[in-house]
């Protein structure tokens, strides 16, 4: 998506409720820029060695990321339906 490669995962199988090292692992050897994931229902962002991870929190709550790249630049915003 304009030059930025994404990676989009529900998070089970990188065991991401004990951490996000094993989905770093995966999102380097696929040369993600951006990886968003679930499984734990809690809303995070960060950043690891320059690569943004997002994850939108518990869709049973309401809970989703707007995400958008525009001219190379990416932005975003969580939201909630409640």
């Amino acid at each position: 998506m304009e030059n930025k490669k994404l990676l989009l995962t529900h998070g089970h199988n990188s065991n991401v409720k004990q951490g996000l090292w094993k989905l770093d692992y995966l999102a380097r050897e696929k040369e993600a820029d951006i990886v968003f994931y679930g499984h734990t229902h809690q809303r995070l962002e960060t950043v690891i060695d320059g690569r943004l991870y997002l994850c939108p929190g518990a869709i049973k709550q309401g809970d989703y990321i707007v995400f958008e790249i525009k001219n190379g630049r990416y932005s975003y915003t969580f939201r909630s339906l409640y």
